[in-house]
């Protein structure tokens, strides 16, 4: 049996206050499609193997997300970018965007003239914005403006196995995401409550993606495959809270190269 070809990634490993984010700078043949969208179509079809090599384990872990650089076809554009995770690709990640957008000012492909620099990212969902503040070439603050968020449908009902109706609202940002309240699912959101919080925001993940499929007519533009993200609130109107992604989860980086 012949040894698997040869691979080589050239990445920067950077973490946004704690978020890792693995950019691929170089090593990937141009992915087909006329669009971003279709590109990140693309890799959900072929994409596997490359997906796997950059973020699994030996080289990665359940949590990380990657990011792949690819020509812009907005011509406002500095760069497209086409998000990765685990399960497969992602049409936006707000860290990811955070961390690029000091990239390509820390690498010199974005100048920050008096240490002030707009960086345009052309990202499957949309043209994704980054402010970026840096002191001597190095970034110090980051700020992007995502593209634009709506909600989708407010005070739905589900019903989850083991759980019974739960209430929702679906919203998109870039994601579709289910926001749920901890207290509805008796739950409270505790570090002793991790392994049920887990399961709970599984179960009505997937319970709510099912019942939402018809959506996909409705906003076929947004390539709705999924609902990506549930959010489990500690209660009305609160920001604080948990979130959820399939199956699972500024400044430190590092060049690296991936060997195969």
């Amino acid at each position: 049996m012949s040894p698997p070809a040869a691979r080589t990634l050239s990445v920067i490993d950077y973490h946004t206050e704690g978020e890792p984010m693995r950019i691929v700078i170089g090593g990937v043949p141009p992915v087909p499609g006329a669009t971003l969208m279709d590109r990140s179509e693309h890799l959900v079809a072929h994409g596997r193997d490359l997906l796997g090599f950059t973020l699994y384990e030996p080289r990665g872990h359940a949590a990380m997300c990657g990011a792949i650089l690819t020509e812009p076809v907005a011509p406002a554009a500095d760069a497209g970018v086409l998000f990765i995770e685990p399960l497969g690709p992602v049409h936006m990640c707000g860290h990811g965007a955070i961390a690029l957008g000091a990239m390509m000012v820390e690498t010199g492909r974005v100048p920050a003239p008096e240490g002030r620099a707009t960086v345009t990212l052309e990202t499957p969902a949309g043209l994704v914005t980054c402010r970026v503040r840096a002191r001597a070439g190095e970034p110090t603050e980051v700020t992007i403006r995502n593209v634009p968020a709506f909600s989708v449908s407010l005070d739905q009902t589900v019903e989850v196995p083991g759980l019974g109706a739960v209430r929702f609202d679906l919203a998109y940002g870039g994601h579709f995401y289910a926001l749920v309240e901890a207290a509805g699912l008796g739950l409270r959101l505790e570090p002793r409550e991790a392994a049920r919080l887990v399961d709970a925001g599984e179960r009505v993940r997937l319970a709510i993606e099912a019942q939402e499929n018809a959506l996909r007519c409705r906003f076929r533009s947004y390539c709705l495959r999924s609902v990506w993200h549930a959010h489990v609130k500690a209660r009305p109107g609160s920001e604080y809270g948990l979130k959820f992604l399939p199956g699972y989860h500024l400044r430190s980086h590092y060049q690296r190269v991936l060997h195969r």
